[in-house]
């Protein structure tokens, strides 16, 4: 298992952080430090020895730091370190001036199969989830407009067949009276030249003006169900003037 080690020489360091850039990394089951040739990590500075120590791995994977010689001054921390003792992820090592703080690696692994399957089916989802939204988008406003315009093809034939029903009812009505037989006209004239109307501007009328002609001819009907019911014109009730005339006397005599 890969480390390394973070030198910081606190003389040179004019900040209480270890100096960018001053990082060595090791990959060996040993690595000696010290200032001779054969060090894997060496410093050229008296303060170290020959090989001041060394770090080897254990067989379990962890590293640990031993003395190759007994009067090698060193520190673990902030305690002095004169035997074998494991190293951590974080751990200084003191040698005067020196410290070298351990950051061990490890190895990245690829993404598993499973990984990739998941990735794949999220992908497909989204994929599907944004064809869905793409569709709804195009096929909404289609969808308004043909409902749109099957109200208004509604609104038109309710229309037209309330104007035949209207005209059959209207003609087949058979009146004596003079004012009846004159409202028939009328109103008759009336849904000639309305449906006159309707036949030459059928495509052009919107779906508010269909409606106001089926207001108009809501009044219409009530109209023509009253004729037909005789209740249009109702008579006047008989005035009793020599009533009137008496109550009035009575009424002046009385003053």
């Amino acid at each position: 298992m890969a480390f390394q080690f973070h030198i910081r020489q606190h003389i040179d360091a004019s900040e209480d952080a270890f100096v960018e850039g001053d990082v060595r990394t090791f990959d060996g089951e040993r690595v000696r430090v010290g200032r001779g040739m054969e060090c894997e990590c060496r410093l050229d500075d008296p303060v170290f020895r020959e090989v001041h120590f060394e770090v080897h791995s254990s067989p379990d994977s962890n590293y640990m730091v031993c003395h190759p010689r007994p009067d090698a001054e060193m520190c673990l921390g902030d305690r002095p370190l004169r035997s074998e003792h494991d190293l951590l992820s974080g751990d200084e090592i003191r040698v005067g001036v020196y410290t070298f703080r351990v950051q061990r690696l490890f190895a990245t692994t690829g993404r598993g199969s499973r990984f990739g399957f998941l990735s794949l089916v999220a992908k497909v989802l989204v994929a599907l989830i944004l064809a869905v939204e793409v569709t709804i988008a195009a096929w909404l406003p289609c969808q308004v407009r043909a409902t749109s315009r099957l109200q208004e093809e509604i609104t038109r034939q309710r229309t037209i067949l309330r104007l035949d029903h209207l005209r059959a009812m209207i003609g087949g009505l058979a009146l004596t009276e003079g004012l009846e037989q004159a409202a028939v006209r009328v109103i008759s004239e009336e849904l000639r030249t309305l449906a006159r109307y309707l036949r030459e501007n059928e495509q052009r009328l919107s779906r508010e003006e269909w409606g106001q002609v089926g207001n108009d001819l809501e009044s219409y009907d009530i109209i023509i169900c009253a004729l037909r019911d005789k209740t249009a014109f109702r008579p006047l009730p008989a005035v009793d003037v020599d009533a009137g005339v008496r109550a009035a006397l009575k009424a002046r005599e009385a003053r």
